[in-house]
């Protein structure tokens, strides 16, 4: 009965865990994203300065190139940001309800394993 109790608490354990490790990835993965919108408005930017005649670069390029890398920032920290605080809420949501089954189930076992009294 005890086995049993457990690997029914692992089977519900794993189902509640399976979304939450795409909610991590995508909290993860975003920055990343962001960064490398960062990098190519960066080099958007570069490309400008060298472009320009007698060195001297195209303000309104220049400034087209920074906010391409400001808005890739952005836009990685808005996905990152929620995801990160989604999977947090639910990781603790999730560890709750599996302190509880742990408590009901050894509860269950307890009560079961008591002797029967007959009267």
């Amino acid at each position: 009965m005890t086995q049993a109790g457990a690997q029914a608490g692992r089977l519900q354990v794993a189902l509640l865990n399976k979304h939450l490790s795409g909610i991590a990835t995508v909290a993860s993965i975003a920055p990343f994203l962001g960064l490398l919108g960062t990098v190519i408005g960066m080099i958007d930017m570069f490309n400008a300065q060298a472009i320009g005649q007698a060195g001297q670069a195209d303000p309104a390029a220049l400034a087209a190139g920074i906010a391409i890398a400001l808005y890739n920032t952005a836009f990685g920290l808005m996905v990152a940001v929620p995801a990160l605080l989604a999977w947090r809420v639910l990781r603790a949501r999730v560890d709750a309800m599996v302190m509880q089954l742990e408590l009901g189930t050894e509860q269950v076992l307890h009560i079961c394993s008591k002797p029967q009294r007959h009267v």
